[in-house]
Formats: structure tokens, sequence, C-alpha cells
């Protein structure tokens, strides 16, 4: 099975040209993006959120970008207030 992104194209960025970020290929759904919070608790995870409030386990990534002060997304403690994008169609 060949890979998804053998024919890509680099991309070049104004940040560092050359290399390739993962938010540069993101396009968010259609409608406008508004926010709501959510505390973390132990069985939290990306996905899960995701799920719950987007309606799409794929777009763990929306969630993680609208807290770009989370440097490490393995590093979130219980009681930790994050920010949750939901969009409106």
């Amino acid at each position: 099975m060949a890979s998804r992104y053998e024919n890509m194209q680099p991309v070049k960025t104004s940040f560092r040209p050359g290399i390739l970020y993962g938010r540069d290929l993101r396009t968010p759904p259609e409608g406008v993006i508004r926010f709501t919070f959510h505390q973390m608790s132990e069985k939290d995870r990306w996905d899960t959120l995701a799920s719950e409030y987007l309606k799409d386990v794929t777009l763990w990534w929306m969630i993680l970008d609208a807290n770009p002060e989370i440097l490490d997304p393995f590093d979130i403690r219980p009681g930790q207030v994050i920010r949750l994008p939901y969009v409106l169609a």
C-alpha cells in the first residue's frame, strides 16, 4: 500500500522555510468556531473529547490548536481547564 504522502509537494513556510508543520495542512470544518471550557479528569483523552464535543474522533487536533499553551499533550493534569472548540454550522 502506498503512502498518502507519497505525491505531496513540499510546503514552504515563513516560520522555517522547508519545514512542514501539521497545522499548515489543517483546515477546520466549515462554520463559525466558538469555545467552551472543560476541566480535565484522569479519564479524559484528546480523542474522546473530540468525539464528545466535536462529534468526530479525528478532530482531536482542533482541541490542541485551541490550546497553544499546552506544549506537551501528554502532560495534562486533572483539574486543568482547557478550551474546547465547537462549530456552529
